[in-house]
């Protein structure tokens, strides 16, 4: 009788290679994603439903996000997403955001999205505070990745209550119009996934070594199983 050997090399393979969900996060850290384009500088910002519930508490109110509630703050997160940031040009210059939107990830993480203008002169530094910080559980730390269009990353670093700052050198963007024209539905939609994209190439590469060694274990073990078959009586 044939050894089913194709079905069980599929699903082991199926499962390798199979989507698999980031981790929640917790109310002790946030990622942000930074996307400089030349239609404008996207960002990103994802954190606990916990965390997303202290950032707009004010007043004394106790406020619980979870997803079945989402909708009733949605509105509420996205009115308050400029807020999470102050970003500013070498020259001091304020960058307002000028489209902000809010959403629940399938890990129940809360996604802020926010658009920006580049800055009137580049090449030139860009300075980002994160407002929000102040409101998060002692001992937050957020994460911060800075890419181009091609997601190259251009810097990278932490962020915290005692250190709420981050500057990079933007280069020329190619492409950029004179001046951007800010609405929210033509704001391009921002990557998902808050990894630069050498990460995310990284991990597929090891994933394909895991898999070629599944193949190579399930042939061994073939193999073996018919050698012991041809030497039965």
């Amino acid at each position: 009788m044939p050894t089913p050997v194709k079905p069980l090399l599929l699903a082991a393979l199926v499962l390798l290679f199979a989507p698999r969900a980031a981790a929640a996060h917790d109310s002790l850290e946030s990622d942000l994603s930074v996307w400089v384009r030349p239609t404008g500088i996207d960002v990103q910002i994802y954190m606990a439903r916990v965390s997303a519930s202290e950032f707009l508490e004010k007043d004394g109110e106790h406020l619980t996000i979870m997803r079945d509630n989402f909708p009733e703050f949605e509105n509420r997160l996205a009115a308050g997403g400029p807020s999470l940031l102050s970003v500013t040009t070498g020259a001091g210059t304020p960058l307002p955001a000028e489209a902000s939107s809010a959403s629940i990830t399938d890990e129940d993480d809360i996604c802020f999205r926010l658009h920006y203008p580049l800055p009137a002169v580049l090449p030139g530094p860009l300075a980002i505070h994160g407002n929000y910080l102040r409101k998060m559980d002692d001992g937050h730390v957020g994460k911060i990745f800075v890419l181009n269009a091609d997601s190259d990353q251009l810097g990278q670093g932490d962020f915290g209550a005692e250190f709420p700052d981050f500057e990079v050198r933007l280069p020329a963007v190619t492409g950029a119009p004179p001046k951007p024209t800010a609405a929210a539905d033509t704001a391009p939609a921002p990557s998902t996934g808050a990894a630069p994209g050498g990460v995310r190439w990284g991990l597929w590469a090891m994933l394909g070594g895991s898999a070629l060694a599944i193949v190579i274990v399930a042939g061994r073990g073939i193999a073996r199983q018919n050698a012991e078959r041809q030497t039965r009586p």
